[in-house]
């Protein structure tokens, strides 16, 4: 039962990242904020490639920053306001700035993802797309898996999971993903890789 209890708590724990993800894919999808869409690397290459792609862009960045920041002070509100809640939380969220651990969160998950699209870039992968074989495979976890990790070692700027709850987070947040990007498919708000969102950023 603790195993089962606290991936209950590393869901919640997660919670911010997972409603920006899916609000951002939706707003995504309705073209909101469409003159940010802005290829973080603006056309450049690096060896004759694209050093990111077309689908990074600027409006992923401040969609996935402000909706995180967004969804943590609704997470902070619960905490304050239920018992429940409380029982759920790994640490006191009313000892955090929860500007300041949303920003990061944000922030994070959109950092950790780079280095990926950098190298599938290196290796001919279109952006948005997956690939086949073992190669589409071990890209679909990292694919899963790379924001996790990015918000997990923003964490460290307000709050220090133990070794159990870093790597139990990095699991099941991975999972998350994974099942995330499938009822995102599903809903027709993005097809492929988690390197795309609708027609441009990438979701959770």
């Amino acid at each position: 039962m603790t195993l089962i209890s606290d991936i209950g708590r590393v869901c919640f724990l997660a919670s911010p990242v997972i409603i920006a993800g899916v609000l951002h894919m939706i707003l995504a999808k309705l073209n909101v904020l469409s003159v940010l869409k802005v290829p973080l690397d603006r056309g450049k290459e690096w060896r004759e490639k694209r050093i990111f792609g077309d689908n990074k862009t600027w409006r992923g960045v401040v969609l996935m920053i402000v909706l995180t920041m967004a969804a943590y002070e609704i997470q902070t509100w619960s905490y304050r306001a239920s018992d429940f809640v409380r029982g759920l939380a790994y640490y006191d969220y009313d000892a955090v700035n929860s500007y300041f651990a949303g920003f990061m969160l944000g922030l994070g998950y959109i950092l950790a993802e780079l280095p990926n699209s950098f190298v599938k870039r290196r290796l001919d992968i279109k952006a948005g797309k997956g690939d086949k074989g073992l190669k589409g495979k071990i890209f679909m976890v990292v694919d899963q898996g790379d924001s996790v990790l990015g918000c997990l070692l923003a964490m460290y700027a307000y709050w220090s999971p133990s070794a159990y709850v870093f790597f139990l987070t990095l699991a099941t947040g991975t999972g998350i993903h994974l099942l995330v990007n499938g009822l995102l498919n599903l809903a027709k708000l993005k097809g492929g890789s988690k390197d795309e969102d609708n027609e441009g950023e990438k979701a959770p």
